[in-house]
C-alpha cells in the first residue's frame, strides 16, 4: 500500500515537472521571438498633390495627422504625400463640400 502511494506521488510529481518545463520552453520560445528584429516595412505609395491656395481663407499650410506622425503640407505647391495622408485631406475636402451644401440648403428652406 505505501509503495503504490510512494510511485502514485512519484508520478505525480514527475507530471508537474515535465508541465513546468513545457512551460520554461514556451516562455523561452516567446522571448526568443520577441528578441528577432520586426519584419521590414515595404515603403507606402505615394501621391502627387497641390492644395488649392489663394490670398484669403487658404493661404496657410495644412496640418495632417496620421496614426501618430504630424505632416505639414505646403498648399500652391505639387507635393508627394503618403497615401494615407491623402486620404484624409481628400476625406476632409470631401466633408468640407458637403457642410457647404447643407449650409446653403438650410438657408433657403422659408421658415413660416
Amino acid at each position: 500500500m505505501a509503495r503504490s502511494k510512494i510511485e502514485a506521488t512519484a508520478d505525480t510529481f514527475t507530471a508537474e515537472v515535465m508541465e513546468d518545463e513545457k512551460t520554461v520552453e514556451k516562455e523561452t520560445e516567446v522571448e526568443n521571438a520577441m528578441e528577432k528584429k520586426p519584419p521590414k516595412k515595404e515603403p507606402e505609395k505615394t501621391v502627387r498633390f497641390k492644395l488649392f491656395k489663394d490670398g484669403g481663407k487658404y493661404k496657410g499650410d495644412k496640418f495632417v495627422g496620421v496614426n501618430g506622425k504630424g505632416y505639414l503640407v505646403e498648399r500652391g505647391v505639387w507635393v508627394d504625400l503618403p497615401e494615407s495622408v491623402y486620404n484624409v485631406l481628400a476625406l476632409s475636402e470631401e466633408q468640407i463640400q458637403v457642410a457647404e451644401r447643407v449650409m446653403e440648403e438650410s438657408r433657403m428652406v422659408e421658415y413660416k
